[in-house]
Protein backbone atom coordinates (compact mmCIF):
# COMPACT_ATOMS: atom_id res chain seq x y z
CA UNK A 1 0.00 0.00 0.00
CA UNK A 2 1.31 3.46 -0.89
CA UNK A 3 1.64 6.20 1.70
CA UNK A 4 -1.37 8.08 0.29
CA UNK A 5 -3.66 5.03 0.28
CA UNK A 6 -6.15 3.95 2.91
CA UNK A 7 -7.70 0.57 3.66
CA UNK A 8 -11.41 0.42 4.45
CA UNK A 9 -12.26 -2.91 6.06
CA UNK A 10 -15.85 -4.08 6.61
CA UNK A 11 -15.92 -7.27 8.68
CA UNK A 12 -18.75 -9.80 9.06
CA UNK A 13 -21.43 -7.83 7.23
CA UNK A 14 -24.58 -9.92 7.71
CA UNK A 15 -26.58 -10.23 4.48
CA UNK A 16 -29.92 -11.96 4.03
CA UNK A 17 -29.36 -13.45 0.57
CA UNK A 18 -31.23 -15.64 -1.84
CA UNK A 19 -28.38 -17.96 -2.77
CA UNK A 20 -27.83 -21.62 -3.54
CA UNK A 21 -28.47 -24.35 -6.09
CA UNK A 22 -30.35 -26.88 -3.95
CA UNK A 23 -34.15 -26.71 -3.52
CA UNK A 24 -33.90 -26.21 0.25
CA UNK A 25 -31.55 -23.25 -0.34
CA UNK A 26 -33.88 -21.71 -2.93
CA UNK A 27 -36.89 -22.05 -0.60
CA UNK A 28 -35.68 -19.46 1.90
CA UNK A 29 -33.12 -16.71 2.21
CA UNK A 30 -29.84 -17.52 3.96
CA UNK A 31 -27.33 -15.68 6.07
CA UNK A 32 -24.19 -14.75 4.15
CA UNK A 33 -21.33 -13.01 5.94
CA UNK A 34 -19.24 -10.62 3.85
CA UNK A 35 -15.78 -9.26 4.60
CA UNK A 36 -14.71 -6.43 2.30
CA UNK A 37 -11.35 -4.69 1.99
CA UNK A 38 -11.12 -1.58 -0.20
CA UNK A 39 -7.84 0.20 -0.91
CA UNK A 40 -8.24 3.78 -2.13
CA UNK A 41 -6.54 7.16 -2.12
CA UNK A 42 -7.99 9.75 0.23
CA UNK A 43 -5.23 12.25 0.86
CA UNK A 44 -7.64 15.18 0.77
CA UNK A 45 -9.86 13.51 3.41
CA UNK A 46 -6.93 13.26 5.79
CA UNK A 47 -6.39 17.01 5.48
CA UNK A 48 -9.97 18.24 5.30
CA UNK A 49 -11.73 15.86 7.73
CA UNK A 50 -14.72 15.85 5.33
CA UNK A 51 -16.71 12.70 4.49
CA UNK A 52 -17.18 13.99 0.95
CA UNK A 53 -13.45 13.48 0.29
CA UNK A 54 -13.42 9.76 1.01
CA UNK A 55 -15.46 6.61 0.45
CA UNK A 56 -18.51 6.68 2.71
CA UNK A 57 -18.88 3.16 4.09
CA UNK A 58 -22.64 3.69 4.50
CA UNK A 59 -22.85 4.13 0.73
CA UNK A 60 -20.81 0.94 0.22
CA UNK A 61 -23.16 -0.96 2.55
CA UNK A 62 -26.21 0.39 0.71
CA UNK A 63 -24.66 -0.60 -2.63
CA UNK A 64 -24.02 -4.18 -1.43
CA UNK A 65 -27.48 -4.51 0.13
CA UNK A 66 -29.05 -3.26 -3.11
CA UNK A 67 -27.17 -5.94 -5.05
CA UNK A 68 -28.25 -8.68 -2.63
CA UNK A 69 -31.90 -7.65 -2.88
CA UNK A 70 -31.83 -7.47 -6.68
CA UNK A 71 -31.82 -11.20 -7.57
CA UNK A 72 -31.11 -14.82 -6.71
CA UNK A 73 -27.52 -16.05 -6.97
CA UNK A 74 -26.65 -19.72 -7.48
CA UNK A 75 -23.01 -19.52 -6.41
CA UNK A 76 -20.96 -17.59 -3.87
CA UNK A 77 -18.39 -17.09 -6.63
CA UNK A 78 -20.91 -15.23 -8.79
CA UNK A 79 -22.03 -13.05 -5.89
CA UNK A 80 -18.41 -12.22 -5.00
CA UNK A 81 -17.64 -11.17 -8.59
CA UNK A 82 -20.80 -9.04 -8.81
CA UNK A 83 -19.88 -7.31 -5.55
CA UNK A 84 -16.45 -6.48 -6.91
CA UNK A 85 -17.96 -5.17 -10.15
CA UNK A 86 -20.62 -3.01 -8.48
CA UNK A 87 -18.31 -1.46 -5.88
CA UNK A 88 -15.55 -0.85 -8.45
CA UNK A 89 -18.08 0.80 -10.76
CA UNK A 90 -19.43 3.19 -8.10
CA UNK A 91 -16.33 4.00 -6.05
CA UNK A 92 -12.71 4.88 -6.93
CA UNK A 93 -11.08 1.81 -5.40
CA UNK A 94 -7.62 0.81 -6.54
CA UNK A 95 -7.74 -2.69 -5.05
CA UNK A 96 -10.49 -4.70 -3.41
CA UNK A 97 -11.02 -8.10 -1.86
CA UNK A 98 -14.27 -9.74 -0.78
CA UNK A 99 -14.76 -12.92 1.27
CA UNK A 100 -18.24 -14.46 1.43
CA UNK A 101 -19.17 -17.11 3.99
CA UNK A 102 -22.25 -19.29 4.33
CA UNK A 103 -22.38 -20.44 7.97
CA UNK A 104 -25.30 -22.83 7.41
CA UNK A 105 -23.99 -24.43 4.19
CA UNK A 106 -22.92 -27.70 5.81
CA UNK A 107 -23.64 -29.28 9.17
CA UNK A 108 -20.12 -30.66 9.50
CA UNK A 109 -18.25 -27.33 9.13
CA UNK A 110 -18.40 -23.97 10.82
CA UNK A 111 -18.77 -22.20 7.47
CA UNK A 112 -17.97 -22.39 3.75
CA UNK A 113 -16.30 -19.33 2.24
CA UNK A 114 -15.04 -17.94 -1.07
CA UNK A 115 -12.54 -15.11 -1.50
CA UNK A 116 -12.14 -13.02 -4.65
CA UNK A 117 -9.68 -10.17 -5.16
CA UNK A 118 -9.81 -7.46 -7.78
CA UNK A 119 -6.58 -7.04 -9.70
CA UNK A 120 -4.73 -3.86 -8.75
CA UNK A 121 -5.95 -0.98 -10.87
CA UNK A 122 -3.48 1.77 -11.57
CA UNK A 123 -5.22 5.09 -12.15
CA UNK A 124 -3.60 6.57 -15.20
CA UNK A 125 -3.28 10.31 -15.02
CA UNK A 126 -4.17 11.25 -18.62
CA UNK A 127 -5.28 7.94 -20.06
CA UNK A 128 -8.73 6.59 -20.73
CA UNK A 129 -9.56 6.41 -17.02
CA UNK A 130 -9.21 10.17 -16.51
CA UNK A 131 -11.40 10.94 -19.52
CA UNK A 132 -14.07 8.54 -18.25
CA UNK A 133 -14.11 10.21 -14.84
CA UNK A 134 -14.37 13.66 -16.38
CA UNK A 135 -17.08 12.66 -18.88
CA UNK A 136 -19.24 10.99 -16.26
CA UNK A 137 -19.30 14.27 -14.32
CA UNK A 138 -21.54 15.56 -17.13
CA UNK A 139 -23.57 12.39 -17.70
CA UNK A 140 -24.38 11.75 -14.04
CA UNK A 141 -23.65 15.16 -12.51
CA UNK A 142 -22.36 13.14 -9.60
CA UNK A 143 -20.56 14.99 -6.85
CA UNK A 144 -18.31 11.98 -6.15
CA UNK A 145 -17.11 11.77 -9.74
CA UNK A 146 -16.47 15.50 -9.90
CA UNK A 147 -14.40 15.27 -6.70
CA UNK A 148 -12.50 12.33 -8.18
CA UNK A 149 -11.68 14.38 -11.25
CA UNK A 150 -10.38 17.26 -9.11
CA UNK A 151 -8.38 14.75 -7.05
CA UNK A 152 -6.77 13.38 -10.23
CA UNK A 153 -5.89 16.92 -11.31
CA UNK A 154 -4.46 17.62 -7.86
CA UNK A 155 -2.28 14.49 -8.01
CA UNK A 156 -1.08 15.42 -11.50
CA UNK A 157 -0.43 19.14 -11.17
CA UNK A 158 -0.36 20.00 -7.47
CA UNK A 159 -2.12 22.50 -5.29
CA UNK A 160 -1.61 25.69 -7.33
CA UNK A 161 -3.16 24.23 -10.47
CA UNK A 162 -6.15 22.84 -8.60
CA UNK A 163 -6.73 26.18 -6.90
CA UNK A 164 -6.71 27.84 -10.33
CA UNK A 165 -9.17 25.27 -11.68
CA UNK A 166 -11.55 25.77 -8.75
CA UNK A 167 -11.48 29.56 -9.23
CA UNK A 168 -11.93 29.15 -12.99
CA UNK A 169 -14.91 26.80 -12.67
CA UNK A 170 -16.73 28.51 -9.83
CA UNK A 171 -16.33 32.15 -10.80
CA UNK A 172 -19.96 32.87 -11.62
CA UNK A 173 -20.70 29.87 -13.81
CA UNK A 174 -23.61 27.50 -13.30
CA UNK A 175 -23.42 23.72 -12.92
CA UNK A 176 -24.01 23.08 -16.61
CA UNK A 177 -21.18 25.41 -17.60
CA UNK A 178 -18.92 23.50 -15.21
CA UNK A 179 -19.93 20.18 -16.79
CA UNK A 180 -19.27 21.49 -20.30
CA UNK A 181 -15.81 22.66 -19.24
CA UNK A 182 -15.06 19.19 -17.82
CA UNK A 183 -16.09 17.71 -21.15
CA UNK A 184 -13.80 20.05 -23.06
CA UNK A 185 -10.88 18.97 -20.87
CA UNK A 186 -11.82 15.32 -21.29
CA UNK A 187 -11.85 15.15 -25.08
CA UNK A 188 -8.99 13.06 -26.49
Amino acid sequence: MDSDQFLLRIDALALDASIGIYPQERAQRQLVLADLELVFSAVSAAWSDEISHTIDYDEVLACVNELIASRHFNLLETLAQRMLDVVQERFPVERMMVTLSKPAASGSTRRISVTKAMAPRKIRRWGRTTRQVLCTADAEASAWQARSAVHLLFRRFGCNFVGWIVLFFFSGFGKHDLDRRFLRLAKP
